[in-house]
């Protein structure tokens, strides 16, 4: 499974493009947990993050230790966490729609 799209957007509209892409690769290969509670967690971190290399590696950091602490700092640990995403003007990940190209 590769990573979520709303991930990748909100890697590539938060960091300059010469970062991008190192934040993608070593986001993708961090130990955090897979599916739909990984995607959170990713968010987590970006979020955190705000855009800078050093907060990210911080975050991240956060994250591989405790991912639930990473949670609590970027305000995902609650079930309204799509909700405050939103407000952060950022995606929020639909694992389980992602790429489906069943209708029905």
């Amino acid at each position: 499974m590769g990573m979520p799209w709303a991930v990748e957007v909100q890697i590539r509209a938060r960091f300059a493009p010469a970062v991008a892409e190192r934040v993608r690769l070593i986001l993708e290969e961090a130990r955090l947990p897979k599916g739909e509670l990984g995607a959170r967690v990713q968010m987590a971190v970006l979020k955190l993050a705000a855009g800078e290399f050093d907060s990210f590696a911080d975050a991240l950091r956060l994250a591989e230790t405790d991912w639930r602490d990473a949670l609590v700092a970027a305000g995902l640990e609650h079930d309204n966490w799509p909700e405050v995403l939103r407000e952060a003007g950022m995606s929020v990940p639909q694992i389980g729609l992602e790429g489906s190209a069943d209708g029905g």
